[in-house]
C-alpha cells in the first residue's frame, strides 16, 4: 500500500510554542513509518512554513530552529515579497520554505501539533480551503475551545456546570471609574480569592491566583498581554481531573480520566507536559460510577462545543468524592489538539485502554480521515 503522506505542524507564535515542539517530537517519533510518510513542517513566529530535515527537529527551542533557519535557508526579502538565497553556500541541514498554495502537493494529512493561537484554531480554516484532512478539531470546535468566555457560554446554555466568572474587557479598564467599577463587580460576585487568565491562551499562560486587592493590577496587567478580554473566576476546591474524548458523530468515547496533582496554587505547564513535572494517577481513586460521570460530562462538553476527532477536557470533581449525588463535575475548558508530550496524561488514559502511542495516533488519523470524508463544507 501507499504510505499516507503527513505533515507534521509544530512550532508556531503561541507562548505554548516549547510545547508544541515537544509533541512533535513524540508524535514524531512514534507515527508507524509502515504506514506514513512524516514530513516535519515548522512554523516560524511569522506563521511561514519550513520544511525542516530531521537534524533541525532535536534542536533545544523552537527559537533555535529560527535560529538555523535564518542562517541557512531560503530567506524572505521583505521589499520584494520573493524569496532568495542567503551568502552562506553551504546549506546541508538547510529547512526549505513551502508556500501555503503547494502543501496540497506535498502532504495528504496535516497531524497538528500547534498549540495556543492561531495553531488551534486560525489554522484549521486554512487546511479547510485547501482541501486538506487533519486532526484539528473543526473550525468552530477549534475557536470555541480557544475562547474561554465564549465557550462557557455556550456550555452554560447548554447545562454545563463551568465555574462562575466575570468577562472584563480592556476597553472597561481603563479609567479610574472603569476599574473601580470592576474591581467591585469582582469582589461583590467572587470575593477572594480569585483565577485571573486571559481569555484566549494556553491554560497556564499569565495565570494567577488573586488574594486580595492589592494583587489585582498586576494580575490584569500580565492577562492583558495576551487577549483584549480576560476572565475573572472563582477558585474551585476538588479534584482536579482531564479525560480524553475522540470519535465522531454517534461513536464518541472518553478515555479513563487522570487526577492532576499540583504544588502551588494552580498547575503550571510543566507540571501538565513536561518529565520531572508531571505527576497524574490515572484513573483517579474514585468510585467507579463517578468515573462514569466524569466521562460522561466530558462527552457532553465535547458535542456541545461541536468538537471532531479528539479532545483533552479538563475539570474539577467537586464536593464529595464518594457519591454521585453529593458532589458534581465542572467543567473548565477543551484543550484541543491536546498536547502530546511524552509526559502528558493522554497516553497514560490511552494506555488504560490498551493503546500504545502508535495504536492510538492511527486511530485518530482514521477518525480524521472518516471526519472529512463525511464532511459537507467545513468539519
Amino acid at each position: 500500500m501507499e504510505k499516507l503522506k503527513i505533515g507534521l505542524f509544530i512550532g508556531g507564535s503561541s507562548s505554548e510554542k516549547e510545547i508544541s515542539l515537544e509533541s512533535g517530537r513524540h508524535v514524531y517519533n512514534n507515527l508507524d513509518r509502515e504506514k506514513y510518510e512524516v514530513l516535519p513542517i515548522f512554523v516560524d513566529g511569522r506563521h511561514h512554513f519550513w520544511e525542516i530535515p530531521e537534524s533541525l527537529l532535536w534542536k533545544n527551542t523552537t527559537k533555535d530552529i529560527e535560529g538555523s533557519i535564518d542562517a541557512l535557508s531560503r530567506l524572505p526579502l521583505e521589499a520584494s515579497g520573493k524569496w532568495g538565497e542567503t551568502e552562506n553556500k553551504d546549506r546541508s541541514g538547510a529547512a526549505e520554505c513551502i508556500w501555503w498554495e503547494d502543501l496540497k502537493e506535498l502532504i495528504d494529512f496535516a497531524f497538528i501539533c500547534l498549540h495556543g493561537k492561531f495553531g488551534e484554531d486560525a489554522i484549521l480554516g486554512l487546511f479547510e480551503i485547501l482541501s486538506i484532512p487533519n486532526n484539528g478539531a473543526s473550525v468552530l470546535g477549534g475557536a470555541l475551545s480557544m475562547d474561554k468566555y465564549r465557550q462557557r457560554l455556550v456550555l452554560r446554555a447548554d447545562g454545563i456546570e463551568v465555574p462562575r466568572f466575570v468577562p472584563i474587557s480592556i476597553s472597561e479598564f481603563r479609567t479610574p471609574e472603569q476599574i473601580e467599577s470592576c474591581k467591585l463587580k469582582i469582589e461583590n460576585y467572587l470575593g477572594y480569592p480569585f483565577m485571573v487568565k486571559p481569555s484566549r491562551e494556553g491554560s497556564s499562560t499569565a495565570l494567577h491566583k488573586v488574594h486580595n486587592r492589592q494583587e489585582i493590577d498586576g494580575a490584569f496587567e500580565d492577562a492583558f498581554k495576551f487577549d483584549n478580554v480576560i476572565l475573572v473566576e472563582e477558585v474551585l476546591k476538588g479534584m482536579e481531573l482531564t479525560t480524553a474524548v475522540y470519535g465522531i458523530g454517534n461513536d464518541v468515547k472518553a478515555l479513563p480520566p487522570s487526577q492532576m496533582y499540583r504544588h502551588g496554587d494552580f498547575l503550571t505547564a510543566e507540571e501538565k507536559f513536561l518529565p520531572g513535572g508531571a505527576q497524574m494517577v490515572t484513573p483517579p481513586p474514585l468510585p467507579k460510577e463517578l468515573v462514569e460521570k466524569i466521562q460522561a460530562e466530558s462527552i457532553k462538553t465535547f458535542r456541545s462545543l461541536g468538537l471532531k476527532v479528539y479532545s483533552r477536557i479538563d475539570s474539577f470533581l467537586v464536593g464529595d468524592s464518594k457519591t454521585i449525588e453529593g458532589s458534581k463535575v465542572v467543567i473548565l475548558e477543551p484543550n484541543n489538539p491536546p498536547a502530546m508530550t511524552p509526559s502528558t496524561a493522554l497516553w497514560l488514559q490511552a494506555a488504560e485502554a490498551g493503546l500504545n502511542a502508535s495504536q492510538f495516533l492511527d486511530v485518530i488519523i482514521k477518525i480524521s480521515l472518516k471526519a472529512h470524508s463525511e464532511k459537507l463544507g467545513p468539519l
